[in-house]
């Protein structure tokens, strides 16, 4: 069964869809000569005059019938569009920068928080963390403020590469550390965005948006030698836009991709299928070993990806401001999703965590404010207090269980455009990260 926004997407998207795209000249140049055809075979039965006005009243109906088929189409699509514009203007006004200038959240009443490391993190879009070890994976890129596949940022200078962090929590004075990038290929461009730590094989995957084009780059990751060794890039038309990822055996992957028109080759058909949320996205199926990849569920801008259970993982629909859950059958391969439900979230959710059974949702608050600050970093990059570089992203963090269902976490502008958060329920340590944040927002649970 699927979501009911989703068949009602579907449904508006079929009754506009042609399943052929003709050439245009070669569909004029054919219907002309069939009116030709008629108006000799009715001129030849019916005289000149009355075959030409046969003709005209055939050729009226036909355009009658397409007009009626085009306004019906577009009755259809009247009530999503309108679900629509009520949602944008719901979230984008609710969620006013202006409004969120203090910050709230479970995390500001109980223990300490501070903004760490705002001298060396830029851009850490995305977190994974071993709570077993007490450490926190990074991928960081400060190339993001000219190099934004997703939001549509080409700059005209050479992005720097990004870089992977470790922040290394299990001691009494933690750590930040670089990781190293160990044997990649010449001219290597790297633009980490969804990262996936699968212990059990030391895999370390990447979700890269290099400049030649997007892959999922697979690491052999070591703690002691604090490294990460490239193994492969995996591209295939199954990965167009992909966003995140997460490991879900040795061998098996799940990776989203957001969108299927991309800012790079089809900058407005991408923001038509955004702002009108057409279940254009989806989750794919890779096997490391084979190569193969397969679709396996669509729905509008996937985004975050998590494993909530044995049998169930969440995906974030970022324009849809819900987080789907699916039943998720292993027996078959690959996978099979089944919907469950959606939790409605009050702002635009972008990465997943999960720990100790609650699902924790980082996300944005308010998508001008992330577009404006996006178009802002292209000339400023770190000048976040100069006269048109101090513009605002609100960060947005919840916490869903079905006994209390959403509670906020954080909601403010202490660190910006939140979209990574990692929990560790043992030790009382939370980790915030921002897709253009400074720094990383970092909660202690005992009071310091």
């Amino acid at each position: 069964m699927k979501p009911v926004e989703e068949r009602r997407i579907q449904s508006c998207a079929e009754r506009s869809r042609h399943p052929k795209a003709p050439d245009v000249a070669e569909d004029i140049q054919n219907q002309a000569q069939i009116g030709s055809r008629r108006i000799e075979i009715w001129k030849g039965r019916f005289g000149f005059w009355w075959g030409l006005q046969l003709h005209s009243i055939i050729i009226l109906s036909e355009m009658s019938l397409k007009l009626n088929i085009l306004l019906l189409a577009i009755a259809a699509c009247i009530p999503h569009i309108y679900s629509r514009l009520s949602l944008l203007y719901t979230i984008e006004t609710t969620n006013d920068p202006a409004k969120l200038s203090t910050p709230r959240g479970w995390i500001t009443e109980k223990g300490s928080y501070e903004i760490k490391y705002a001298n060396k993190l830029r851009n850490c879009e995305d977190l994974v963390v071993d709570d077993k070890a007490g450490y926190v994976v990074l991928g960081c890129d400060e190339g993001r403020d000219v190099w934004n596949t997703v939001m549509g940022v080409f700059g005209k200078t050479t992005p720097p590469n990004g870089q992977l962090y470790l922040y290394d929590y299990s001691r009494s004075q933690p750590s930040l550390e670089s990781i190293r990038l160990l044997n990649t290929p010449s001219g290597y461009s790297f633009h980490p965005l969804g990262l996936s730590l699968h212990l059990a094989t030391d895999t370390l995957l990447a979700v890269n948006h290099g400049t030649p084009g997007s892959t999922v780059d697979q690491f052999h990751f070591s703690r002691l030698g604090n490294s990460a060794t490239f193994v492969k890039s995996i591209s295939s038309p199954y990965l167009r836009a992909p966003n995140a990822v997460v490991q879900i055996s040795n061998t098996e992957v799940l990776v989203t991709n957001d969108h299927f028109f991309t800012p790079r080759k089809s900058p407005w058909l991408n923001k038509i299928e955004t702002y009108l949320g057409l279940p254009l996205g989806g989750v794919t199926y890779l096997n490391l070993k084979s190569g193969e990849t397969q679709q396996i569920a669509r729905m509008p801008y996937a985004n975050g990806l998590a494993v909530l259970n044995s049998t169930t993982i969440a995906v974030a629909s970022s324009s849809s401001a819900k987080v789907f859950l699916y039943e998720m059958d292993k027996t078959t391969t690959p996978p099979t999703l089944a919907y469950k439900e959606a939790i409605s979230t009050p702002f635009w959710p972008d990465n997943l965590h999960v720990a100790d059974g609650k699902l924790f949702i980082a996300g944005h608050a308010q998508l001008a404010a992330l577009a404006k600050l996006s178009k802002s970093r292209q000339h400023c990059g770190a000048d976040t207090t100069s006269a048109g570089c101090d513009a605002k992203a609100p960060s947005y963090v919840a916490r869903w269980t079905r006994k209390k269902g959403l509670e906020d976490v954080y909601v403010g502008t202490e660190i910006y455009s939140s979209s990574g958060v990692a929990m560790d329920e043992k030790r009382g340590v939370s980790v915030i990260s921002g897709l253009y944040g400074k720094g990383l927002l970092i909660w202690n649970k005992e009071q310091k």
